[in-house]
């Protein structure tokens, strides 16, 4: 089996956790027997002191990964090393899921797409956005007028942004 992990940055184990479970089963993955690369969508400044058993690529465009030089560049990659599974490890990144999407649509792969957060985690955040004492005080005006927005935003809101992140999974998968 040929696997491929695209994540934000390079899986060094010390620099975060998403990176340090990329690692392990990357190299695990690896002394079984597999195929495994890593692409990266850019090199941090802590790579140093840092070696995988596993290659590691990087996007030629760091700045956005959803661009047809990337596009173009990880198809090129991923036929070459004749990759059959993708593991996008960069979930909460949208230019990133696009750039895995993209490429799936022009290659015969699995991707899986891991998700390392509360997938309700924007929703939750606009919903206690509302009625926050310090910011309001004791002025009834502004009160009036964030009950205003809350009522609005449970009545139209919140269903917008149920479908924009129904959407933005849809378009991963």
């Amino acid at each position: 089996m040929n696997i491929c992990i695209i994540s934000l940055r390079e899986n060094n184990p010390l620099i975060g956790g998403v990176e340090r479970v990329s690692f392990e089963l990357g190299n695990y993955w690896h002394h079984c027997g597999h195929k495994v690369i890593f692409l990266s969508r850019y090199c941090s400044g802590l790579a140093e002191g840092y070696e995988s058993g596993c290659e590691e690529y990087f996007l030629p465009d760091s700045d956005v990964a959803d661009t047809k030089r990337n596009e173009d560049y990880t198809v090129h990659l991923l036929k070459s090393k004749t990759i059959d599974y993708v593991i996008n490890q960069g979930s909460v990144f949208e230019d990133l899921c696009q750039l895995c999407y993209k490429v799936k649509q022009r290659l015969p792969i699995r991707l899986i797409t891991a998700i390392h957060y509360d997938p309700l985690c924007r929703i939750k955040a606009l919903e206690t956005s509302f009625f926050i004492r310090e910011r309001l005080g004791g002025n009834l005006r502004l009160w009036l007028i964030d009950f205003l927005l809350y009522l609005r935003y449970q009545l139209v809101g919140r269903g917008k942004a149920l479908d924009n992140e129904k959407r933005a999974f849809l378009t991963v998968a």
